[in-house]
């Protein structure tokens, strides 16, 4: 996914969704939904040469790796995971009056 600008594109969900690791460009909300080095790889917005560099640099163990992440991530972008994270969020802020970070971002 080499955007140049930010973006709404639902690329990237699904292909995690389907257990497929991501390449993109670091832009929009990209980074809150792949997680570099572990289902996917991010490299800067606009920058062929970081694009290249890490078609590179994802092949043989590390593309084993990502998938791996991919397809062991991809409940957390299924309903039931967006049920659970909104469960837990909901759960939070009746307990603390606001959300936990760990609770906007599961993954940090």
């Amino acid at each position: 996914l080499p955007y140049r600008r930010g973006s709404q594109s639902a690329v990237a969900p699904i292909a995690l969704a389907a257990g497929r690791p991501v390449l993109s460009t670091d832009v929009g909300g990209v980074s809150e939904i792949v997680r570099h080095g572990i289902d996917g790889w991010i490299v800067e917005a606009g920058s062929a040469d970081a694009l290249t560099a890490a078609l590179v640099e994802i092949e043989g163990p590390v593309l084993e790796r990502l998938t791996r992440g991919a397809v062991e991530g991809r409940s957390r972008l299924s309903w039931d995971g967006y049920a659970e994270a909104l469960e837990a969020l909901t759960a939070s802020v009746a307990v603390n009056g606001r959300p936990e970070s760990s609770d906007l971002n599961p993954d940090s």
